[in-house]
C-alpha cells in the first residue's frame, strides 16, 4: 500500500465523524484538521494547521489534471482568508470533506453543484508512485525554454530544476536575469532545505497580509529564528533581495555557522552584520567577485540565486 493509498484509506475511515470547528481528530473535525490529522498520524509530519496555509503544500495542478490523493481548495466566503475549506479527491469528481453545512465528514461532488463555482486550486502532495512529497520536489518540470546552455547559471539552474528546488513559470520560463523579492527567495530557500511549514501568523510584520501567498513562509521563518525583518516592524517582501540578505539566509536556514573574522574585502567593513557571511560564501564560491568586492546591496537574480543554493550546498555536503 502507497503512501497516497493510506491517506485515502484514513480519510475514508473518518467518514461521518462530527464537524466542529477547529477540531483534529481523532473523533471529530474540521476540514483541514481532517488533512492534518492524517498527514501527522501517518506519516508524523509537521504541516500547516489551517487551509489557508496547507495551500502552500505539494506542487499546484490544473483541475483537469486532477488525481485521487489530491487536495482541492475552495472560497467559501466566510473569511477573507483564501482559500478558507479543503477536501481531497478520491476520484470520479467526488471528495472527501469534512464541512458544516453536512455537520460531518462526507463524500460528495465538487465538480458540480455548490463546490463548483467555488475552487481556488489544486495541490498534488503524493508523488507519481504514491509518495508522500509535500515539498513538490519529486514532481517532474520540463527544461526551461528561456534558460539554454550558453546562460551563466545553466548548470545551478538545471541542477535545482532536477531536484524540484525552483519550478519555474506556467509558460515553462524561468527568467533567470529577472531579480528576487525577499519573499520569493524566503520560500524557495524554505523548500529547499525541507523546512516545516507554520501556520500563518499576519501579525508579526505591519506590511503582511493573512491574504499574502508569503505569509506562511515569512511566518515560519520568523517564528523559527531565521529571520527578523526591519527595526520599524516591517518585512518589506516586495523589496529586492541582496547579496548580504540571501547569503544570511543561506547559512540561516541551511543551520551551517559561518564563523566572525576579520575583513579583508574591500566593500566589507569587519563590524558589518554581514561581514561574516560574506566571508564565508566568498570561500563557497557563491557569488561572482567584481575586483574583489562582495557587492553587499546588489540585486540578486533568479540565475545567480541558483548558483548561490548549489554552491553553498556542495560545499557543505563536500
Amino acid at each position: 500500500m502507497t503512501n497516497r493509498d493510506r491517506f485515502l484509506d484514513f480519510c475514508q475511515k473518518q467518514l461521518s465523524k462530527p464537524y466542529i470547528l477547529g477540531s483534529t481528530g481523532p473523533a471529530t473535525f474540521d476540514c483541514s484538521g481532517l488533512f492534518y490529522c492524517a498527514l501527522t498520524t501517518l506519516f508524523t509530519e509537521q504541516i500547516p494547521r489551517i487551509s489557508t496555509d496547507q495551500f502552500a503544500l505539494g506542487v499546484e495542478v490544473e483541475l483537469a489534471q486532477i488525481l485521487p490523493g489530491d487536495l482541492l481548495f475552495f472560497d467559501t466566503g466566510w473569511t477573507d482568508r483564501v482559500p478558507n475549506h479543503n477536501g481531497v479527491c478520491i476520484g470520479n469528481g467526488k471528495m472527501i470533506n469534512a464541512n458544516s453545512h453536512g455537520g460531518k465528514v462526507i463524500e460528495e461532488a465538487f465538480m458540480t453543484g455548490y463546490w463548483s463555482s467555488r475552487i481556488i486550486g489544486v495541490r498534488r502532495i503524493f508523488d507519481a508512485h504514491g509518495k508522500l512529497d509535500l515539498f513538490g520536489k519529486h514532481s517532474q518540470v520540463a527544461s526551461f525554454t528561456d534558460v539554454l546552455p550558453t546562460h551563466t547559471q545553466y548548470a545551478e539552474i538545471e541542477a535545482l530544476r532536477k531536484q524540484g528546488v525552483v519550478r519555474g513559470f506556467a509558460d515553462g520560463t524561468f527568467h533567470p536575469d529577472q531579480t528576487v523579492t525577499r519573499a520569493e527567495a524566503l520560500k524557495i530557500i524554505l523548500l529547499c532545505f525541507e523546512i516545516p511549514l507554520l501556520d500563518a501568523d499576519a501579525s508579526l510584520f505591519s506590511d503582511v497580509s493573512d491574504k499574502d501567498w508569503h505569509v506562511t513562509y515569512i511566518t515560519t521563518a520568523k517564528k523559527r529564528g531565521f529571520t527578523n525583518g526591519y527595526v520599524d516592524g516591517t518585512f518589506r517582501p516586495s523589496n529586492e533581495i541582496n547579496r548580504a540578505e540571501i547569503a544570511k539566509l543561506l547559512f540561516e536556514i541551511g543551520n551551517v555557522n559561518a564563523p566572525q573574522g576579520i575583513s579583508d574585502i574591500p566593500d566589507v567593513p569587519s563590524d558589518a552584520w554581514y561581514c561574516q557571511y560574506a566571508l564565508a560564501s566568498r570561500k563557497r564560491k557563491m557569488f561572482h567577485f567584481v575586483g574583489k568586492k562582495f557587492l553587499p546591496t546588489k540585486s540578486v537574480t533568479r540565475g545567480e540565486m541558483c548558483q548561490a543554493i548549489v554552491r553553498f550546498r556542495e560545499y557543505k555536503n563536500g
